[in-house]
């Protein structure tokens, strides 16, 4: 499933706020990668993963370090 749909609705970065955990749909998004490629990322741990109830959450910090933003 590639997650170009969700462009519309993703909560751009604000003067005030910056996201420090984001679902995989936003993930694979801002890395520009489908699902399955994004579940490889995380299973070879190259992305930090927050387990929150059911919710799966990535942190901003591993995408931008495998991304190489700082």
């Amino acid at each position: 499933m590639r997650c170009h749909h969700v462009l519309a609705r993703w909560p751009m970065k604000t003067e005030t706020t910056t996201p420090i955990l984001v679902a995989p749909k936003y993930a694979c998004l801002l890395l520009g990668v489908g699902n399955t490629h994004l579940y490889k990322l995380i299973n070879q741990k190259k992305l930090d993963v927050v387990k929150i109830g059911k919710s799966t959450r990535i942190t901003m910090e591993s995408i931008r370090v495998l991304a190489g933003v700082q």
